[in-house]
């Protein structure tokens, strides 16, 4: 009898793994009707907790690839509550990720939750069971922007830093480090506000900055970062208002704000009013932001000059080595050069020890 038992069993087994593997074929070769019929049949026959799952999850996944997301969903929530210790649940908290993540992208939201809280359960049990998988940063990202939805700014805060720590490479962490200036630059309340959120907020910006080079948000990143600047340069030039006005005159004071408005922060609006102040307050005063934009528009020409220099078409020495002239010698080198330097027709000054100079002098 035992032995009868266990040759059923194992019928049952093989014609289990028959049927899963021609369902897997084809869902390789996205037939994707075929394999919902397919489930179905044997859906009508089938006792075994464990093979019914995982036809279950044939179905969500065919499904899903149609495009039936709220039906595929839903299979896996059955799943998850009621089949939880016949799954693999890491396969299918990801499947679920990904539905959600599809529906997210389409939408802007993975309405498949009745609430929020359902949904930050979701994310969150896919962190705990899954958190080295490719949607467990992308989850905790949705729980912190969830949090910030329904007003619980602290949680996301804390969600967000969590994030940053536990998936510092990831691009979701370059998300967090923005919500989180987004959040204190807001909280700050124009120029008043505290200066601990600003030092914050210009942190993450900053180690956003170096860490991003080609991040969606990395040209508002800048923005924000010369935003706070600019409320920074603000603040400063203020308290030299304030010390050049009668009732607190302090001339020197001013004059030390607004030096530091013109030196630490030139690209900003205040150090040209600050300069403009310092003009009249300091005669000694050379006007540094002028003298910047000087340096600046000569270094610009000359750089200018360079490039023409560099994609201007070679002389044709420069192409035929037959006609180049020898500049240096490696025997007139003192060991610098192994072989000679040969004059290219750039218009380079000649230097010692060469053959121009030595004709040049024989003329003479």
């Amino acid at each position: 009898m035992k032995y009868f038992i266990l040759l059923i069993l194992m019928s049952q087994l093989i014609f289990a793994q028959t049927v899963n593997k021609k369902i897997e074929e084809n869902l390789a070769f996205e037939k994707y009707d075929q394999v919902i019929i397919d489930v179905n049949e044997a859906l009508l026959t089938e006792t075994n907790r464990k093979q019914i799952a995982t036809l279950k999850y044939f179905k969500a996944k065919a499904l899903y690839h149609q495009g039936e997301l709220e039906d595929a969903f839903d299979i896996l929530k059955e799943l998850v509550d009621d089949y939880n210790f016949e799954i693999d649940y890491e396969k299918v908290l990801n499947l679920q990720f990904e539905i959600s993540n599809t529906r997210y992208e389409k939408s802007g939201s993975s309405n498949f939750f009745g609430s929020s809280e359902e949904a930050i359960e979701f994310y969150e049990e896919l962190i705990a069971q899954a958190p080295y998988s490719k949607g467990a940063a992308t989850s905790m990202l949705r729980i912190g922007m969830l949090q910030q939805d329904d007003k619980d700014d602290i949680a996301a805060m804390s969600t967000y830093h969590k994030l940053i720590a536990t998936y510092p490479k990831s691009d979701e962490a370059g998300y967090a480090r923005i919500y989180i200036a987004q959040f204190n630059t807001h909280s700050m309340r124009g120029i008043h506000g505290n200066l601990e959120l600003m030092r914050e907020a210009k942190t993450q910006l900053r180690l956003f900055i170096n860490q991003y080079n080609k991040h969606p948000l990395l040209a508002e990143a800048k923005d924000q970062l010369q935003s706070l600047r600019e409320i920074e340069a603000e603040r400063i030039y203020n308290l030299a208002l304030f010390y050049l006005d009668p009732v607190h005159s302090r001339p020197d004071a001013a004059k030390r704000y607004l030096y530091k408005v013109v030196v630490n922060y030139p690209d900003t609006e205040a150090a040209l009013a600050a300069e403009a102040k310092l003009e009249k307050l300091d005669s000694n005063y050379k006007g540094e932001l002028k003298t910047r934009q000087i340096t600046k528009k000569r270094n610009d020409e000359l750089q200018t000059k360079l490039e023409q220099q560099i994609f201007t078409p070679l002389a044709p020495q420069a192409k035929d080595r037959s006609i180049r002239r020898i500049i240096v010698r490696p025997e007139d080198s003192k060991g610098k050069y192994l072989v000679p330097v040969e004059d290219l027709g750039l218009d380079l000054v000649p230097l010692e020890n060469t053959d121009t100079v030595n004709k040049e002098e024989g003329r003479k």
